[in-house]
């Protein structure tokens, strides 16, 4: 596992349901790094979400087949856990799906070494997201993100699809110098130069409680 040292306090990670042969590669692998501490694996979606609420892991591993409404309880109950997920060449509207739900999507037969490294980046730069290229983990929003409100989120929706203002102020029920305002405050949070700079980003998951 590449990457800075994290001190004396583990990586906690809970693993739901994988198949048998990934979920033995992936354990015996995690197992060998003394910076990473399994808490629960192989779990199903009930035991899986109580085990992330009552022990609040760091990273979630997951496979294809769980449910979006899980994977929304997740990040709502802990908005900072790390969520990766093991899945095929996905359909359009599931890497949106993901993408809405703040998880980074890996190809189920990605090797247990890049697997590895997602966990490892996850961890140093915070919760992931999904690629819109569905690349390997591409975590392109620095920790600011996280202090993006609500409605910059749904600016960043629009002006990551190229819209133009006036598109999204319509879309929005909002003035079009409101919308002009929001991006400036999102640049200037996101670190970039300029509104183009935004196009193609991934958007950040927030969870519903998150002021406006």
């Amino acid at each position: 596992m590449s990457g800075a040292a994290i001190g004396s306090t583990p990586v906690t990670v809970v693993i739901g349901r994988l198949t048998p042969s990934v979920r033995r590669g992936l354990t015996d692998a995690l197992r060998t790094d003394r910076r990473v501490r399994i808490l629960a694996s192989d779990l199903e979606a009930d035991a899986l979400e109580r085990a992330v609420v009552q022990c609040v892991p760091r990273i979630v591993i997951l496979d294809e087949t769980v449910e979006y409404s899980l994977l929304l309880r997740l990040k709502s109950g802990q908005p900072t856990v790390g969520v990766l997920v093991l899945a095929g060449d996905p359909a359009p509207l599931y890497q949106t799906m993901l993408r809405a739900a703040g998880a980074t999507r890996l190809d189920r037969n990605t090797s247990t070494r890049e697997i590895l490294a997602a966990v490892d980046r996850a961890l140093h730069e915070g919760p992931t997201f999904a690629a819109i290229d569905s690349q390997h983990v591409a975590q392109s929003f620095p920790a600011a993100a996280s202090r993006l409100t609500t409605r910059e989120v749904e600016v960043l929706k629009y002006v990551s699809r190229r819209k133009p203002y006036a598109e999204i102020a319509c879309a929005l029920g909002i003035k079009v110098e409101t919308v002009r305002k929001h991006t400036a405050s999102i640049r200037r949070k996101l670190n970039v130069r300029s509104r183009q700079d935004l196009f193609g980003k991934p958007v950040p998951y927030i969870s519903t409680g998150q002021r406006r």
